[in-house]
Parts: structure tokens; C-alpha cells; sequence
């Protein structure tokens, strides 16, 4: 079961539910009140009548909803099922019923996130998190409000101008219509003057729908003790949760259960180590109690994380990897899609520096690649690296791939994914257009606040005076990329 049919199923849902809204809606806001059953047998549904889904087909949360064409029109305010489902197989078992209200407003007009710190305390680090209170709303409709923490976020990007930060909301919540969390991040974007990149790579992510979980995201217009700090782009957290990585975890009472890991040159988690291949791992989740030993042996829980990577790599580095049994350890199709989303994008933290995430899943056993994180810095936006060029092959140098690339069946599977996905790709141009619509705004109110399109912030290639240029600077750039990278993958 893949993504597609998740965008196929949610599409038909909408188009019918917004048959009767084709003109453009009016300043008034407006909620609806939408109830959706998806029933295990049946079929397709007529036009206003409840949604039935066949049993065994993949379903979508709202948030998906939401990104497939309707952003424009307007979110969920708040969303409930009342049956859940296995997100990480995504398959119908029971009736499901969806209740969600669906907030339509006029193109363009996007939710203001109001956060107060405790005194008006200013945020001084990635450490310690300020207590605060949020209110997001959308032209004074009030969507959640309430308590949270608040504290900054990121590497390079926290001594810039613009600062990101992370969100630690008293109680779970379901923004925008996204599944409930209370683990959210604010991506400032500051070196990217399109404001575009990490939104573009999540939706290649949906495109390339083998990584289970891409990070549900939305651009919001953010204002810090009253002060407006620009437009940011609202995120899920990378965290193992029902709704993002979902995985069993390992403990002492669940040995063989599964664990999410960061590759980050930085190595600020508590747990981490070098791999014999020169990656520098890091335990993301857990990220404590690893130092525990195991119940009937002499092995802790890290232990026992790292010597699965040790037996992984050592798989590879086998000079018959064929006779390895390589498939058995890595999901591949997990592996090409995360290779395909980050070799178009030419990321440079994907080459082996940062913000590159893998899990193990007990209920496949295999080690899955992803979820995919940190586009800021990529699509031609790093002077004087290899990204800066649409030509060259960039990740399938680094290491690991750099192996896989020697199989033959590796590269036949890269080869097919590129063709069953290619068309999509190239259509991404149009996606962007339809962004700059509906950012054209806010971005405006970014730039005034923050005055940089006229002068080079790192790692800028590129300070070409408006937000139209530089975004056609990113479409020129991705178009040469998928060309040169059509002809070569045919190649191979």
C-alpha cells in the first residue's frame, strides 16, 4: 500500500465535500462541521454522501487533506476519530468516523501564532525551555490556545538573525488539524529567501511514499511577545509517536524493540558513537535509560543498538554483498526513496554531516531510512559546494550508498522508482507556483521585518533583490537538476 492511494482517496473526499465552494470564498470566515465515515467494504462514494473505503486500502489523516490541494480554502480546526488505526500500516480494521471542523478563508491569509514568555523573558538557549502561552488563530478565530514551553532550536541556524525554535505545548494538540502532539518546531528559513525548500522536499517526500511518515508542515506568521518575528513554517517534531515514527521502543521489558537514530557530526545526544564506516550515530529516541542492562545478560540497551549497526555495516562492507543478505537488514524501498528525495535536492547535511534519521522497526525488522529533515540548505542555496550545481551525483557518493550502488539490483530498483515517479517530480514547479501565491502576502511582511534579498546571507550562492527572483532561481535550478538527473539515472 503506498502514499498515492492516500492522495487518490483524500481527493475524491474533497472534491466532493467542496463541490458547492468553487468560487472564491469570502473574507467572513466560516466553520464547517464535516462528518466522514470510512466503512471496511464498499465502494466509491456519490458526491455529498458519506466517504466509504474499502477494507485493506490506505487512509490519511486530515493534515494530508489539507496539503493535497485544498490549503487554500482553509484548515482543520479540529479533527477526532473515533477508532484508531495502525498509522504504520494504515489499513482499515474497523469503522472509522471523522468528525472535523474546516475553517475556509480567502487565499493567502495564513494563521498568526501569538507566543508570550513568563515576564516577557527574552529565549537564550536550546537548553532550558521558557514557560509561555501560544494562541494560534486565523483572522481572529481562535484555533487552540493554552500553555507552553519554548526554547530555541537548531545548529547553524540559531546564530542567525531570524531564530528557530521548538514548541512543548502543555497539552497535545492537533494543530491545524494535524494528529495531536506536544512536540512542535518553528523553522525560520532565514537562509532561504524563497521560504520554499524544507516545504518542497516534504512534499517530494509524499511523493516518494516509502519513508511511512514525512513531517506535516504548514507556513504560519509568528509574533514572539508581541514583536513580528516573520514567517515561519510550523512543523512536526521528528519523535517516535503513534502518528510520526511509529515504533515499538526498545526498553529492558522490550529488548528487540525498535529505536530511532540521528546521524549528526555534532553529537550532542547522551548516547552516541562512530560506526565503523565513519558515521557519527546518535540515539534520538530513546535518548535516555540505555546505560540499562538487559534482564539475563551483561548487555545494555546501547550495546545492543550499536552492534546491530556494527553487523549492519559489517553486511556492507562485505565484498560479496549479494551472498550478506543485505535485503534482510534494510527496508530498500525506504532507502531509495530517502536517496531519491535528497539526490534531487542535492543536500548537503544528507552527504554524511547531519540531520540524516534512520529507525529500526521490530514489526518489519528491518532498519528504515528517514524521516527526511533540514532542506534549508539545499537546491543550489550552498556557495562553493557540490550543491551549489544542478549536474553531479552528490548522495550516491556517500557512504553507504556508495556501496549499494555496486549491486545490481539496488540500482535496477533505483532506476524503476525514478520512471514511476518522474512525471511527479517534474511537476513540482507547479507546486511552487501555487506557493508563491499564496505566500505572496506574507512574504512581503517577512522582508520588510527582515531586509536581506539584496545582500548574501550564508550560505547564500546567490542575493538577487526580490522573493520572484529568487524563487525562479530555485525552479530553474530544480528543472536543470531533474533533467540532468533523468538522463544520468537511465544510465546507470
Amino acid at each position: 500500500m503506498y502514499k498515492t492511494r492516500v492522495v487518490f482517496f483524500v481527493c475524491i473526499l474533497f472534491a466532493a465535500l467542496l463541490t458547492a465552494c468553487t468560487d472564491p470564498p469570502e473574507p467572513i470566515r466560516a466553520v464547517q462541521n464535516y462528518t466522514v465515515t470510512f466503512e471496511p467494504d464498499g465502494g466509491f462514494p456519490a458526491p455529498d454522501s458519506p466517504v466509504t473505503v474499502r477494507k485493506g486500502e490506505k487512509l490519511s489523516e486530515p493534515a494530508d487533506m489539507i496539503k493535497e490541494g485544498f490549503v487554500f480554502e482553509g484548515w482543520f480546526t479540529e479533527s477526532v476519530f473515533e477508532n484508531k488505526w495502525d498509522f504504520n500500516n494504515n489499513t482499515v480494521t474497523n469503522n472509522i468516523i471523522l468528525h472535523a471542523n474546516w475553517l475556509r478563508t480567502s487565499p493567502g491569509v495564513l494563521p498568526k501564532l501569538m507566543v508570550n514568555t513568563s515576564g516577557g523573558v527574552s529565549i537564550q538557549d536550546k537548553v532550558n525551555w521558557i514557560p509561555s502561552t501560544y494562541e494560534l488563530s486565523i483572522d481572529g478565530t481562535v484555533l487552540h490556545s493554552g500553555g507552553t514551553g519554548i526554547r530555541g532550536r537548531g545548529n547553524s541556524t540559531w546564530n542567525m538573525e531570524k531564530k528557530p525554535y521548538n514548541l512543548n505545548l502543555n497539552v497535545s494538540t492537533p494543530i491545524l488539524g494535524f494528529p495531536t502532539h506536544r512536540r512542535w518546531a518553528l523553522l525560520a528559513n532565514y537562509a532561504d529567501k524563497t521560504l520554499l525548500r524544507t516545504d518542497l522536499a516534504f512534499k517530494m517526500g509524499n511523493i516518494f511514499d516509502n519513508m511511512v511518515w514525512v513531517p506535516r508542515s504548514e507556513h504560519i506568521e509568528f509574533y514572539l511577545n508581541g514583536n513580528y518575528q516573520g514567517l515561519y513554517q510550523i512543523t512536526e517534531n521528528v519523535r517516535v509517536d503513534l502518528n510520526r515514527v511509529n515504533i515499538n521502543p526498545i526498553s529492558t521489558a522490550n529488548p528487540d524493540g525498535g529505536f530511532l537514530l540521528e546521524i549528526c557530526q555534532r553529537m550532542e545526544d547522551p548516547f552516541h558513537w562512530w560506526s565503523t564506516l565513519g558515521f557519527a550515530f546518535n540515539c534520538s529516541s530513546p535518548d535516555s535509560g540505555l546505560n540499562a542492562v538487559i534482564p539475563g545478560t551483561q548487555t545494555t540497551l546501547f550495546d545492543k543498538i550499536k552492534s546491530y549497526i556494527f553487523e549492519v555495516e559489517d553486511t556492507l562492507r562485505s565484498h560479496n554483498l549479494s551472498q550478506q543478505r543485505w535485503k534482510d537488514y534494510l527496508d530498500i524501498d525506504s532507502f531509495i526513496d530517502f536517496y531519491l528525495v535528497n539526490e534531487i535536492a542535492k543536500d548537503e547535511d544528507a552527504h554524511g554531516m547531519s540531520s540524516i534519521y534512520m529507525y529500526y522497526n521490530p514489526a518489519t525488522g528491518k532498519l528504515h531510512k528517514g524521516p527526511i529533515w533540514d532542506f534549508d540548505i539545499s537546491m543550489g542555496n550552498y556557495k562553493d559546494k557540490a550543491g551549489e550545481h544542478p549536474e553531479g551525483f552528490h548522495i550516491k557518493n556517500s557512504i553507504w550508498y556508495e556501496r549499494l550502488f555496486r549491486e545490481q539490483d539496488f540500482v535496477l530498483a533505483v532506476k524503476k522508482r525514478w520512471n514511476e515517479k518522474k512525471a511527479d517530480v517534474q511537476a513540482l514547479t507547479h507546486y511552487l507556483d501555487e506557493r508563491i501565491i499564496f505566500l505572496e502576502e506574507a512574504q512581503e511582511r517577512n522582508f520588510e521585518r527582515w531586509p536581506i534579498l539584496d545582500r548574501i546571507v550564508w550560505p547564500n550562492v546567490v542575493a538577487l533583490g526580490s522573493h520572484a527572483a529568487e524563487v525562479e532561481y530555485l525552479k530553474t535550478w530544480l528543472n536543470r537538476r531533474i533533467a540532468w538527473l533523468d538522463a544520468e539515472i537511465n544510465k546507470l
